[in-house]
């Protein structure tokens, strides 16, 4: 009489007073429809009372198909004892079917009920069809002495019929493997489904099975493979385009426009490729798992049929399968899932089939009949490309309906308690309520976006702040919102969007604003999201499914965690949590740099960091664990808060600490990262609380987390916790490079960052650069803020190799930077200068495909070929006074070797570079500079230029070496409207260049627009330089080779 189970979408409920009936129920819980599924479940039956002829059922809609498989006797009869029962079903939205299943103990010779599934066989072969799909599918079996070649062997698919019955393809066997003989059965004759398994045996021991399976209602063919051993170079083609009209690939641009066709197209565009015309052997990929950046890997291909409103889908199914999971917690490469992809081919006679090669291991692929409509349920988004929706028969398994328990709402980032702290603080913010008053007015007038965004976020947040008033409320639509994502069931970007999703979840859980019914539903939904996230077909880092990007295999992870910690009474809500509370750890424990350093760009850097923090206070506040007691976590973000940029006035930086421009994606945008672990430390390091307090506050506090608190941030961060000037001097560290500084916090505060090695994501176009240079508390010098095209190594302040490019060329993607070796030097740093030197070898170009700069304007001209290797060797000097306001420079000699033509740059913050002459009429000189307008190269003479600052700052060049080569100006630079960031940066190049080994030896000298220019010269035979002027004078001693001190 027991239940299988209670709370989850099937179950099974013997009737009582008849001993020859079960009585099945299934259930919908999320609030979707379900179609023409294939479903199972066990059965089970007393000795002598069933036998496998007798079963019928009845469902929803009166008698029905039923199989049984896998079926065990009692023994010493013909009696079932278990089996496995199949179904086709279809469930309406919070639907319940009821199946009834009875059974007798005596054989029953009168057909069971039928569905569209037609079976039709004979000794070669059978027709297996239903009402919107069909197969001839061969049968038999040979044995071959000697062994026959591949290509003479009878492939299993002798053709696939249209729902209009039109019949088309074939198959045959590839590869230079010779087969010891084969066999094809009927292994499955439905009524619910028919399958044909066929096994080929080679002669040098590989065993390959191949079973092809049609059910009921099915619009299309299910193929699985199972191959012993790796044969790649053997295979069965499975050919389509016989008999048909010709087929058009129907396909997404994703983010690569890595085909000639998406140039012109826009990211999620569909574009008709013509492959009667197609010139290539290779269509496309059937790939197991969605990547979002190539359209050369589909888990969905579609094949228009000439002009016809019907199409062949060739779709991946059960992602699991395909790759066998490398040991928990491995960031497996792409290697093994890629070994798998299936290749859409054009042979040599024009004909398009599916190349399925006997890579080792199981595949599960489909051939469909769909309309154009179906393609929307496999769309590509940003977030990735979706194989299928969760088959009914695994969702059903799921547990989406559990007692509840005693939990409080809000309780994912916060308590009840502390939100009513927070909403006592924000009673006396003005600046708060006026935010949520601009918000509410903006969210009135807009629709809620399709997927989860900053919107929803931002909607929360105008909740949160007004105390939780009910116009408030209406005004933003929270409930439509919480409606809306959650019945997205996961089908939205889920790296970015689920910690929104959960925290929209928690606040609505926590107010009158939907009945109980739809809290009901609102949890079933929240935990389909728990089971989607936890599939592979979303991420799987044990098999590769990934990207290389740390930062989106963390946020995945640990949005699953998220999940686990918004409903912890969830039976798996542990489940969902370990693998991100491990892998966090590892991360924590083995990829945090001795410093502090993380290996991704100073921009995503922050992003892994949000996912780890966010899910780090939802830890703490579940009481299950507390990372913020991990010091690597508190070095990390330290280590963030010490790159930081002093205040930054250029134009819509707001005068604030910022991202500096490290690594790819954009700088110049502050975060709100230091205020969440001011808040989460508060207690436990109230010192190491206190700085991050500063360090947010000199961010303008910016409530920004990526939306990681999900609209959480006004209530979590606190802007009246105490906050202490940090005393960071100038360090080294050691995975990235050094950052000189003087005078943290004060208006005239000097920082220098130099992207020194290879941490931080750089590029090979960085390293070694002067990333950016604060002076006297104004920005000098560096990189562009824009972190993809701008990154060229054209673009950067560094020794780079002989190269130019002039306006209707290419731009020269192909020599984006150089692969380069690294060694970090000597570094010190005493009261009055620091000091630091690295080597590098340039040893041929890498390129970059991140697109032209825009308003590329003629670079200096340089005929000279590059060659390789260049050796080069950098050193710095940096010199300073006791006051930030004071002597700040800096001293560089850049030694190269290698007998290379070479070029040294180095681009300023300025409105033009002037010689001393024009930099005498210094007013006259900004009249007349170009302003936001790129202006071509143009050539320079002598040794002394100042760079006329569009501050208070102009910076003064001395060039001791080299004295006798061409020296070369530009200006280019553009808008940026990006994270925030929107506003004008135009930056000057200084150029010098040596035909071969030598040195370039050049001070950078700051100084206030109305203080006097210093004196330079070069003594000791060209390894000193004086620096004489008002403050005193320096000598500055900086050999090309340390074995000469």
């Amino acid at each position: 009489m027991a239940t299988v189970a209670l709370m989850i979408g099937w179950m099974t409920i013997p009737v009582a007073a008849v001993a020859d009936q079960q009585q099945m129920v299934l259930r919908e819980y999320v609030d979707r429809q379900w179609m023409d599924e294939l479903i199972s479940y066990p059965l089970e039956a007393a000795r002598g009372t069933c036998d496998a002829s007798s079963i019928r059922m009845t469902g929803p809609d009166g008698p029905m198909a039923v199989q049984l498989t896998d079926i065990d006797r009692w023994p010493g009869t013909d009696t079932v004892r278990s089996a496995r029962l199949w179904l086709v079903a279809d469930l309406a939205p919070l639907a319940e079917n009821v199946y009834t299943v009875s059974y007798g103990s005596e054989r029953v010779a009168s057909p069971a009920p039928a569905g569209d599934l037609a079976v039709s066989a004979n000794p070669q072969s059978v027709e297996l069809t239903t009402s919107r799909f069909g197969a001839r599918l061969r049968l038999g079996g040979q044995t071959f002495d000697p062994p026959m070649a591949a290509a003479d062997v009878p492939g299993p698919l002798m053709g696939l019929r249209l729902a209009d019955g039109t019949w088309f393809g074939g198959s045959r066997l590839f590869g230079t493997g010779r087969v010891a003989r084969w066999s094809g059965e009927l292994a499955a004759t439905g009524p619910v489904f028919a399958r044909v398994d066929y096994v080929y045996h080679y002669v040098d021991g590989n065993t390959v099975r191949i079973s092809a399976m049609l059910h009921e209602r099915a619009a299309g063919l299910m193929w699985e493979s199972g191959v012993a051993e790796d044969r790649p170079d053997d295979g069965v083609d499975l050919l389509l385009s016989p008999g048909l009209p010709p087929l058009t690939l129907v396909i997404q641009r994703e983010a690569y426009a890595d085909r000639l066709q998406m140039e012109s197209a826009q990211w999620g565009d569909w574009v008709d490729i013509d492959l009667a015309s197609y010139p290539e052997p290779l269509v496309t990929w059937l790939s197991p798992w969605a990547d979002w950046w190539s359209t050369w890997t589909q888990t969905s291909i579609r094949l228009r049929i000439g002009d016809q409103p019907q199409e062949l889908h060739i779709a991946s199914h059960d992602p699991a399968a395909w790759v066998v999971p490398a040991a928990a917690g491995t960031m497996r490469d792409w290697g093994a899932w890629q070994h798998k992809l299936v290749p859409v081919i054009k042979t040599d006679e024009g004909q398009i089939g599916l190349r399925v090669n006997h890579a080792a291991g199981r595949r599960k692929w489909s051939v469909e009949q769909r309309d154009p409509a179906y393609a929307e349920q496999r769309r590509m988004s940003r977030a990735q490309v979706k194989a299928e929706w969760p088959p009914l028969d695994e969702v059903k398994a799921w547990v989406l309906q559990w007692p509840r328990s005693d939990r409080s709402h809000p309780g994912l980032f916060t308590s009840p308690a502390q939100l009513r702290r927070a909403w006592q603080r924000l009673q006396q913010d003005p600046q708060a309520a006026q935010s949520a008053a601009t918000l509410q007015n903006i969210l009135s007038r807009e629709e809620i976006r399709p997927v989860p965004s900053y919107k929803d976020a931002q909607a929360i947040e105008v909740y949160l702040t007004t105390g939780g008033n009910a116009d408030a409320a209406a005004a933003i639509r929270l409930a439509d919102r919480a409606r809306q994502h959650l019945g997205a069931l996961g089908d939205f970007d889920k790296m970015r969007g689920t910690q929104t999703v959960a925290a929209l979840y928690d606040l609505i859980m926590s107010t009158d604003l939907v009945s109980e019914a739809e809290k009901d539903l609102f949890r079933s939904q929240m935990a389909f999201l728990g089971y989607v996230l936890a599939r592979p077909s979303t991420w799987d880092i044990e098999r590769g499914y990934r990207s290389y990007n740390p930062n989106m295999s963390l946020s995945y992870l640990l949005a699953q965690g998220i999940v686990g910690c918004a409903i912890p009474d969830h039976p798996c809500a542990r489940q969902w949590i370990a693998p991100g509370l491990d892998r966090a750890r590892r991360w924590l424990d083995d990829e945090v740099g001795p410093e502090g350093e993380w290996h991704e760009s100073a921009h995503y850097s922050q992003v892994s960091a949000f996912a780890l923090t966010s899910f780090a206070a939802a830890l703490q506040n579940a009481g299950m664990d507390d990372l913020f007691e991990n010091e690597n976590l508190k070095t990390w973000c330290s280590w963030m808060a010490q790159i930081y940029t002093p205040r930054d006035p250029m134009p819509g930086r707001g005068s604030r600490r910022a991202s500096p421009p490290i690594g790819r994606a954009t700088a110049g945008v502050p975060w709100g990262l230091f205020g969440l672990m001011a808040r989460a430390t508060a207690q436990a390091d109230p010192a190491y609380s206190r700085h991050m307090q500063w360090a947010w506050a000199e961010t303008g506090y910016q409530w920004n987390t990526a939306n990681h608190l999900g609209g959480f941030e006004r209530v979590y961060l606190d802007p009246t916790l105490p906050a202490e000037v940090p005393d960071w001097r100038s360090k080294l560290f050691p995975q990235v490079g050094p950052v000189f500084r003087n005078g943290v916090g004060d208006q005239h505060e000097n920082y220098l960052a130099l992207h020194a090695n290879t941490g931080a994501g750089a590029r090979d176009s960085e390293l070694g650069c002067l990333a950016l240079w604060f002076a006297r508390g104004v920005p000098a010098a560096g990189s562009f803020p824009g972190g993809y095209k701008e990154r060229h190594q054209l673009l950067m302040s560094r020794v780079i190799p002989a190269m130019s490019w002039r306006e209707g060329q290419p731009w020269n993607e192909d020599q984006f930077g150089c692969r380069t070796d690294v060694k970090l030097g000597e570094f010190s740093a005493l009261p009055r200068q620091d000091f630091f030197t690295a080597s590098y070898v340039l040893k041929s170009f890498s390129g970059g495909s991140y697109g032209m700069p825009d308003r590329a304007v003629n670079w200096p001209p340089d005929a000279r070929p590059a060659s390789f290797p260049i050796a080069w060797n950098r050193r710095l000097l940096y010199v300073q006074d006791d006051q930030p306001s004071g002597w700040n420079y800096l001293v560089l000699r850049d030694s190269v070797g290698g007998d290379a033509p070479s070029l040294w740059q180095m681009w300023t913050v300025s409105e033009g570079l002037a010689t001393l002459q024009q930099a005498a009429d210094r007013d006259g000189f900004v009249s007349a500079a170009a302003g936001n307008t790129p202006v071509a190269a143009r050539q320079l003479t002598g040794d002394r230029f100042t760079a006329v600052g569009p501050f208070d700052v102009d910076l003064e060049y001395y060039i001791a070496s080299p004295g006798d080569t061409d020296r070369w100006t530009m200006r280019w630079g553009q808008r940026y409207v990006d994270y925030g960031v929107q506003g004008d940066d135009y930056r000057d190049l200084l150029q010098l260049r040596l035909d071969g080994d030598g040195d370039y030896f050049v001070v950078m000298f700051p100084r206030f627009r109305d203080e006097p220019a210093p004196q330079f010269t070069t003594l000791a035979n060209g390894t000193v330089i004086k620096v004489s002027g008002v403050e005193g004078t320096d000598y500055c001693f900086l050999p090309g080779n340390e074995a000469e001190v």
